[in-house]
């Protein structure tokens, strides 16, 4: 007597990690934005797409905590992994695209706007923010009683760190007034200027604070202040010989190659 056993026809989504299936949800979610972006544009809404992609993004969190599998822990991990191959893979394409795509002679018009805001801009808004932090957030209750208050190099790290704006939607919104047609030229490319400086200058300043923090340091004194300087001096300048010698070869290869 043989024996006969029926199976049912697996699960293709069965063998797939849960890993595969979170980054295929953010592409998912990624190209739903991508559309909806599109129509809006083609359709004329004054919507800019940093507030749509945004509206996205808080509809999709909504939806996906109905789900009981998606957990904190997974958006934390998207996070993570979004943020590393970020700073490791796709800032350096995106910031050479910037400066790659700007026109060199308006850019140099403007360079003391531009080196202003960038350096002096950032720094200020460092100094403010992590001054804020450190001073307002103990007499908030915000840190709890067991780890104790936030350092003073913890919460300059902070300021650094969140003082890099992105003015996506300033510049689209200059595009669509034709602000350089119109004689402002000088406008627009000082914020696209600032704006591809500003990230070096806050990276740099974020690994100093953050290298104080990793040494257990909590006060700034002057070595402490000295050894930022020299920090931010080596990387800035050798980031800078960096650049400047990748655009050298890259010119070269274009002209000649």
């Amino acid at each position: 007597e043989s024996l006969t056993t029926t199976t049912a026809n697996p699960d293709p989504l069965a063998g797939l990690s849960l890993d595969a299936r979170d980054v295929l949800a953010l592409f998912g979610l990624l190209a739903v934005t991508l559309v909806i972006n599109n129509a809006l544009q083609k359709r004329g809404v004054p919507i800019p797409e940093a507030i749509s992609t945004i509206a996205m993004g808080i509809a999709g969190g909504a939806l996906a905590s109905v789900f009981p599998n998606v957990t904190q822990e997974t958006f934390q991990k998207l996070e993570d992994y979004s943020a590393r191959q970020f700073m490791l893979i796709f800032i350096a394409p995106i910031i050479f695209a910037e400066g790659y795509g700007m026109k060199s002679p308006q850019f140099f018009e403007n360079i003391s706007r531009i080196l202003c805001h960038a350096f002096l801009g950032t720094l200020i808004s460092t100094l403010v923010v992590g001054a804020l932090v450190f001073l307002l957030v103990p007499l908030t209750g915000g840190v709890p009683a067991d780890t104790g208050a936030l350092t003073l190099p913890e919460c300059l790290a902070f300021g650094a760190m969140i003082s890099s704006t992105d003015p996506v939607t300033t510049l689209a919104i200059f595009k669509e007034m034709h602000m350089v047609e119109n004689g402002l030229s000088h406008l627009y490319y000082s914020v696209l200027g600032e704006s591809i400086l500003n990230d070096a200058v806050a990276i740099t300043l974020f690994s100093s604070f953050g290298d104080i923090v990793k040494d257990g340091g909590s006060s700034i004194n002057a070595p402490t202040s000295l050894k930022i300087f020299w920090t931010f001096c080596t990387s800035f300048v050798g980031s800078l010989a960096v650049g400047v010698a990748g655009g050298v070869v890259t010119a070269l290869v274009l002209q000649f190659g």
